[in-house]
């Protein structure tokens, strides 16, 4: 599929390169992330903001790793807990990306929100011992700090929606009723009910 954005910047998501194509001019972004990072055997582009930032994963012989492309420069998002496989999935035009990361100890997933050079894992911000939410993956975030993707209800697996309560950028996860407050600056919450 092809993916446009405000700034007029289209890429397409291969097997084995990611490209971008900005005022007519096409550029490989596997050559270019393979430039700057070790043993790079593929790349994948997954979303562009309207500042024509990329964020993707590289797959090395070390594993699959999140990255952010933004003004021919190359960021390499790190992971949680350790591991070796993540993976950015969206970009806003605050630069806030969110995605996947795999946990060593448990070898599930868990999502992601990076910004200012941080990456937290959404399930540490939630009251866990009251929500009952496991977060596996964060899939998109829109401007104003929505963000959607797939988790885990009490076992069950759901979509849900997290959306900014406050200025301190406190979110709520909401599915039928039910909600949990998290915040991703790491202000601890307590569990709400929704009407």
């Amino acid at each position: 599929p092809l993916y446009s954005s405000a700034a007029s910047d289209v890429y397409k998501r291969q097997t084995q390169h990611a490209f971008s194509y900005s005022k007519g001019v096409m550029t490989d972004l596997h050559s270019v992330l393979a430039s700057k990072v070790n043993n790079v055997n593929a790349t994948v582009a997954n979303d562009v903001n309207a500042e024509g930032s990329i964020v993707g994963n590289i797959i090395t012989s070390s594993g699959t790793h999140p990255f952010l492309y933004a003004k021919n420069e190359v960021t390499m998002l790190g992971s949680l807990s350790g591991s070796v496989s993540g993976s950015a999935l969206a970009i806003n035009n605050q630069a806030q990306i969110v995605g996947y990361s795999s946990i060593s100890s448990t070898k599930t997933t868990h999502a992601f929100l990076y910004e200012n050079g941080v990456m937290n894992d959404l399930n540490s911000l939630l009251e866990t011992n009251k929500s009952g939410w496991v977060l596996t993956d964060a899939t998109a975030i829109s401007n104003s700090g929505f963000i959607v993707g797939t988790g885990y209800l009490n076992g069950i697996s759901h979509g849900y929606l997290l959306y900014p309560l406050d200025k301190k950028k406190r979110l709520n996860v909401n599915l039928s009723g039910v909600g949990a407050a998290v915040s991703y600056t790491h202000l601890r919450a307590h569990e709400t009910l929704m009407n």
